[in-house]
């Protein structure tokens, strides 16, 4: 192992939120993709017991506002093979199709359209272990062993066409899932920290170096 100079963790931060500021447009040579927004064709949320039992299915998402991402900090420990990364999205939305059908609190829900999804000042700390490996005589990094969580600050959601587009009902559900959204974030936080960790090692390994 080459030795690492004093400044080496600052200028990985640095390096990192450049990166992260340069993937607003799309990176042919690398095969990476544009993060504004980051398309993701479709994401399962499964039924599960608890205040929140309820079945999702999420299509042609688009997620904006992660190139606007602070990175807090950025170390990679060459000794023991890991990364932590921390950094903050002042404001993280994610547009997409939508169909549930559940519970949540003492609520029945059930519809299919167009939904929206938003936080605000969402602090993600990611931990991860990686592996080397050889590829065209060049060794890269392979995630292995990671962890996401993710604690948003504020959660807002508009989901349109509830109950076959009763207006009425609708609105109603709306505002008592907005009124609620942090404790229902909470509830089914281990889901959805696991959905965006699979986002962030697919774009950051796979799509890197398919």
């Amino acid at each position: 192992m080459w030795p690492l100079k004093p400044d080496f963790q600052k200028c990985l931060q640095e390096a990192a939120q450049n990166a992260v500021q340069q993937l607003a447009k799309p990176f042919k040579s690398l095969n990476l993709p544009s993060l504004e927004p980051l398309i993701v064709e479709s994401l399962t949320l499964e039924k599960a017991p608890g205040v929140v039992s309820l079945e999702q299915q999420l299509k042609n998402c688009k997620l904006s506002g992660l190139t606007s991402a602070k990175i807090e900090k950025y170390d990679m420990n060459f000794d023991n093979k890991t990364v932590e990364l921390a950094a903050v999205i002042p404001e993280g939305v994610l547009k997409c199709e939508y169909k549930m059908d559940g519970q949540i609190l003492v609520l029945t829900i059930k519809g299919e359209g167009n939904a929206t999804i938003g936080c605000k000042n969402l602090r993600c700390v990611y931990h991860a272990g990686y592996k080397d490996y050889v590829k065209n005589n060049k060794t890269y990094f392979m995630v292995d062993n990671d962890v996401l969580d993710a604690e948003p600050e504020e959660v807002y959601v508009n989901f349109e066409n509830l109950f076959g587009g009763n207006k009425e009902v609708g609105d109603n559900i709306n505002k008592v899932l907005n009124e609620n959204a942090k404790e229902i974030y909470q509830e089914r936080k281990p889901v959805y920290n696991d959905l965006m960790k699979q986002v962030v090692t697919e774009v950051s390994i796979e799509e890197a170096f398919d």
